[in-house]
């Protein structure tokens, strides 16, 4: 796949007179941060996709399959310096294995996800995500009884079950900040009517 970007919002610093803002000013240097558009935004790349039935090679094993993708991103854009830098927000690669039971009403899949690292695409353009990590999982049961046609399931989504921890790190490769929200879990009961 490949899309064009014709305007790329990031955050750039330039340094003006400023006797702009009026004379009292004239002759000193101010730094000015705000967000500029760039242009000849392009992002490119390849996603390969699986999905696997174990019952298609043993029998036995309906129900049970796996779903693996990847994805190899390249992406750039024209600073209005004419310089040229990665497209803010997007990962070089990405991958997603999953396994899972589907069958009698039942569905249990476990998720793990891996994002390289990425520029930021809000603050300063040097800085970047560091690779993140995810395993979640998710069981839900559709309730076998007759409620008026209306379909009843009980769920559980288990999120970031291995407490992974995000990290930013500056232009100057050092940690600028680093969060972690720990494990999450929703119960619910859901009905379709």
């Amino acid at each position: 796949f490949t899309r064009q970007i014709s305007n790329v919002i990031y955050e750039s610093t330039s340094t003006i007179d400023a006797g702009i803002y009026g004379d009292l000013f004239a002759g000193q240097v101010w730094e000015l941060d705000g967000y500029v558009n760039g242009k000849d935004g392009k992002l490119s790349g390849v996603e390969l996709n699986f999905i696997g039935q174990a019952a298609d090679m043993l029998p036995a094993l309906e129900g049970f399959g796996v779903n693996l993708n990847m994805t190899f991103l390249d992406g750039e854009f024209t600073e209005i310096n004419g310089k040229t830098s990665g497209l803010p927000g997007t990962s070089d690669f990405m991958y997603n294995a999953s396994v899972f039971y589907e069958d009698y009403g039942l569905s249990v899949r476990l998720n793990y996800q891996y994002r390289g690292e990425w520029i930021s695409p809000i603050e300063d353009p040097s800085e970047v995500w560091g690779a993140q990590k995810r395993l979640d999982m998710n069981i839900q049961y559709q309730l076998p009884w007759d409620l008026n046609g209306a379909l009843a399931t009980v769920y559980l989504n288990a999120n970031n079950l291995g407490n992974e921890t995000d990290v930013r790190y500056a232009g100057n490769g050092y940690v600028n900040q680093a969060e972690s929200y720990g494990a999450r879990y929703l119960l619910g009961l859901r009905v379709n009517m």
